[in-house]
């Protein structure tokens, strides 16, 4: 099996280094591209696996900047089985690669794998981030509470508040293997067949990323899966805060309100 794990830098080499530490190092089947958004990355050590660190030349945001990579991998015809889009701050273990490693490539040649992240603040897991689509009233909601500063982080603060005593509630809670509408954005694996047709282009900087994968993945037989039995920790916010800045609620407001326009309105 092999593997590609991707990073965006944008000023976390600290956070990047950290996730690399959790990657086994017996896996020779496993490389790792880092898209340097911020010309300031640079591995702390010789990991065992093949490593290697992109530079755009600018900030391409997050899941363009994983289609730089993907572009890079095409370029040069890497083949893989999997490709993971990774957040800066996701812890991995040896457990996780093993079962990957276990899953029949070809079985999952049309699917987007979510797995279970726990957050490292709160237990809770991330996924299903979205279980079912949402609707036309939903999507109409959110571009306009992101509108605003005040109100989105209100609203973002809510959310996390609920999750966590959703936590407390249900400490013997299981989640069960399913299909999901969309996947957490700090980690998801994707196979080469989806990348082969839609790359991970992404129409605005910020947000919103795994809302136009699950609209590609529905219009196209794809589907995304909840897989439990993979799991990693996210220690969550190393690229950005639980409070946004006003700028980049501006990012997220544009993200919902674009979201909403290309598949709502």
């Amino acid at each position: 099996m092999k593997t590609v794990v991707c990073f965006v830098n944008f000023h976390c080499s600290e956070s990047i280094n950290e996730s690399l530490e959790t990657l086994p190092k017996t896996m020779e089947k496993i490389s790792v591209f880092v898209v340097d958004n911020t010309s300031d990355f640079s591995f702390d050590k010789n990991y065992g696996f093949e490593t290697k660190v992109l530079n755009p030349g600018k900030n391409l945001g997050y899941y363009n900047g994983m289609n730089h990579c993907i572009s890079y991998l095409g370029e040069n015809k890497i083949a893989f089985d999997w490709f993971l889009a990774s957040n800066p701050d996701v812890i991995y273990n040896d457990v996780f690669f093993e079962s990957l490693g276990q899953l029949d490539a070809t079985e999952y040649q049309k699917t987007i794998i979510a797995p279970s992240i726990l957050s490292g603040r709160t237990g809770v897991d991330l996924n299903p981030q979205i279980a079912n689509r949402p609707s036309r009233r939903k999507m109409k909601f959110l571009a306009r509470v992101f509108s605003s500063w005040l109100v989105g982080n209100i609203y973002i603060s809510a959310i996390h508040f609920a999750n966590k005593l959703f936590k407390v509630k249900n400490k013997n809670y299981q989640r069960e293997e399913s299909d999901i509408y969309a996947p957490h954005g700090s980690l998801a694996i994707f196979p080469p067949s989806y990348l082969q047709k839609f790359g991970l282009k992404h129409p605005c900087l910020l947000f919103g990323e795994t809302i136009v994968v699950a609209e590609q993945a529905i219009s196209t037989g794809f589907r995304v899966r909840y897989l439990p039995d993979l799991q990693v920790i996210h220690k969550e916010h190393a690229t950005t805060k639980l409070v946004h800045s006003k700028k980049v609620m501006g990012y997220k407001g544009e993200a919902a309100r674009l979201m909403y326009s290309m598949y709502w309105k």
